[in-house]
């Protein structure tokens, strides 16, 4: 296999992404939007499989205390950054604030940038203690660790904007926990409709719940209420003041179909939440998923459409939505008229002229890309093909950090970004220039000719 196809397939190797096993049970961030001043450390004791474990919590109040609300979203992002570079083992990541920010839908005007900041120094300066509750090699195990070892940016002194690149290297025992496969599915589709930091918190640590025997999803889950609000970090333990801090949570995730109900037993200090979930939807067909991610789709929407009609349909309405662009249509916006292919059962499109189905088609310019490339390589530029002007530059900034990391600086980063983004760089010329040059040596090569050029 050539450098160009090990590239576009380490790009979309993991087409459903997951969640860490041990993080999603333990529950490590605080489910509170807010919390008060000097909330810098927790304990909690509990039963697992018949013996005592515990996890602790120290934080640095420069931070603002321990993790809590937005950090789940943060810390979920940087996870999904690691799948995508194809879980190097040394753990580290290279993007933007902006990519981390509209990774996670939230605005990129302002604000968030200062939030995003304080939450990378949360995740970054606090440190877990687990006694008997990290599960490695089958056993469990007592670890200490942190969600990240070490965040690099440009111009951090002077505060995150939509240009800082940020060097982020993954906690050491979580990196290793997911190449060592304990890991859970993530449903990134319904986290990218739940609102709420509170109610995103609480799907994760639930979910970690669903699927922790044995990795076979649950239908209830039953536990104390004080145990319950001692593992969610909230705080005021009167039984009224939990069961309304909850309460927004437990309405959205009933209304987005991943709870029935929600139910509580007995009264008092006594009380006991019992969850009913709802069954499992379909598991989207991996093949159909990895189809529409090569023509652009983003992994929620390839995920959706993929569950929702088999790969025949994928296959046949993707073919005709080439076929019609090669006849020269030119649609306002190729994704949204892909879907639009897609979702057509009432023949609004008709065949072009001498359409065949593409495993039938003769040589076109895809396969003659191929041959002169590599079929990784063609493939790649098909969904490049696909993408909006923004998806392409973000795609094409997450490809540098892949294939750069271990020859570029922050800075370095920040210099070819500029260089980008100001069109000094041809982003497509460009591009496939990159993925000419993945291989680690020709990588190096062009990395020394780039930092030359930003040195002149």
């Amino acid at each position: 296999m050539t450098s160009d196809s090990l590239l576009a397939r380490r790009e979309r190797e993991i087409t459903s992404h997951i969640d860490e096993g041990n993080i999603a049970f333990l529950g490590l961030i605080s489910v509170q939007e807010r919390i008060p001043e000097g909330f810098t450390r927790w304990d909690l004791e509990f039963d697992l499989q018949g013996r005592r474990a515990s996890i602790t919590c120290r934080a640095n109040p420069d931070y603002g205390g321990v993790p809590h609300g937005l950090d789940n979203d943060v810390s979920l992002a940087v996870l999904v950054l690691y799948q995508r570079f194809g879980c190097p083992a040394d753990g580290v990541i290279v993007t933007t604030a902006y990519q981390l920010l509209k990774l996670m839908g939230l605005d990129t005007s302002g604000y968030y940038y200062k939030a995003l900041e304080r939450s990378l120094g949360r995740l970054t300066h606090t440190t877990y203690t687990a006694r008997e509750a990290w599960r490695e090699d089958g056993r469990w195990e007592s670890k200490q660790f942190r969600y990240l070892e070490k965040v690099y940016a440009t111009g951090m002194g002077e505060g995150l904007d939509n240009k800082t690149v940020l060097k982020i290297e993954l906690g050491k025992e979580i990196a290793a926990s997911v190449r060592a496969r304990y890991i859970k599915p993530l449903d990134l589709e319904l986290l990218a409709s739940l609102k709420r930091p509170p109610t995103r918190g609480l799907y994760r640590l639930l979910d970690g719940r669903r699927f922790a025997e044995g990795g076979t999803a649950v239908r209830t889950f039953e536990v104390g209420l004080l145990e319950w609000a001692d593992v969610c970090k909230i705080l005021d333990k009167r039984p009224e003041k939990i069961r309304r801090t909850l309460q927004g949570a437990h309405e959205e995730l009933i209304q987005h179909g991943y709870l029935e109900a929600v139910e509580y037993v007995g009264r008092g200090k006594n009380q006991r939440i019992r969850y009913h979930f709802a069954p499992l939807a379909q598991v989207p067909d991996p093949a159909g998923v990895e189809l529409l991610l090569a023509q652009g789709l983003s992994l929620s929407v390839a995920q959706r459409y993929a569950r929702e009609y088999d790969l025949e349909h994928l296959r046949a309405r993707v073919a005709l939505y080439t076929a019609i662009l090669e006849q020269g249509y030119r649609p306002r916006n190729r994704l949204g008229f892909l879907v639009d292919v897609i979702r057509d059962t009432q023949g609004k499109y008709a065949n072009p002229e001498g359409f065949v189905s593409r495993q039938a088609r003769p040589a076109t310019r895809g396969r003659a890309a191929a041959q002169e490339g590599g079929e990784g390589e063609a493939e790649a530029l098909a969904a490049w093909e696909a993408m909006s002007s923004e998806e392409r530059m973000s795609h094409l900034k997450t490809v540098c950090g892949m294939v750069f990391k271990r020859h570029f600086t922050p800075r370095d980063f920040e210099l070819l970004f500029e260089a980008l983004d100001e069109g000094r760089l041809e982003a497509e010329a460009f591009y496939r220039e990159l993925l000419a040059h993945s291989a680690p040596r020709k990588a190096a090569a062009l990395a020394a000719r780039l930092r030359t050029g930003f040195e002149g």
